[in-house]
């Protein structure tokens, strides 16, 4: 944009921060974080166009830096604030890390790249790394097998496999395959 008052003339780039539009009532556009709808103004869910349904404690705070809470991502730290990582980085909670959201294909699925690490995280992976402490932590196979049935990680034929292995032998090949070793 050019700024001028007749005499003096001043140059400068802009951002939009926050849009609304009357033609698409419900969806903002926040800076780097994207576009979301917003179906109920009085509650604190939306549905952000890569990341499905989050919930954000303090909308108000989406231009500038908040929590944020995903079934898929748990809670995560998005926004400017102190650390100059803006979206798509994210501080995932649950990992105690910094990562970087990135889209791949065409069906809005992504990868997270953990900065300096080579290999990202699929969502898979993601979701797996996310869980194997709390599996880990566990003291019975009963317990793991009841966490496993409330998972929304594993389909529900590996939820029958992994319940039957652990019911059976007391440990599963199949977490083993995830990284999580188990042993009753």
């Amino acid at each position: 944009y050019v700024l001028s008052d007749g005499n003096l003339t001043d140059e400068a780039t802009v951002s939009i921060r926050v849009a609304t539009s009357k033609e698409l009532p419900g969806w903002r556009y926040v800076g780097e974080f994207g576009y979301y709808f917003q179906p109920n103004p009085s509650q604190n869910w939306i549905l952000h166009n890569q990341l499905d349904w989050l919930y954000v404690p303090e909308l108000e705070m989406l231009s500038d830096a908040t929590w944020i809470w995903s079934e898929e991502l748990g809670w995560f730290w998005s926004g400017n604030g102190n650390n100059n990582f803006t979206y798509p980085y994210l501080y995932s909670n649950d990992l105690k890390l910094w990562v970087y959201l990135r889209e791949i294909g065409e069906n809005a699925d992504w990868v997270l790249t953990v900065p300096g690490q080579n290999q990202p995280l699929t969502r898979m992976q993601y979701q797996v790394e996310r869980i194997k402490d709390s599996v880990e932590s566990l003291q019975s196979a009963l317990s793991v097998s009841e966490y496993i049935q409330e998972s929304i990680i594993f389909s529900d034929e590996e939820k029958r496999v992994i319940v039957r292995e652990l019911l059976f032998t007391g440990g599963s090949a199949t977490l083993a395959t995830y990284g999580i070793e188990l042993s009753f």
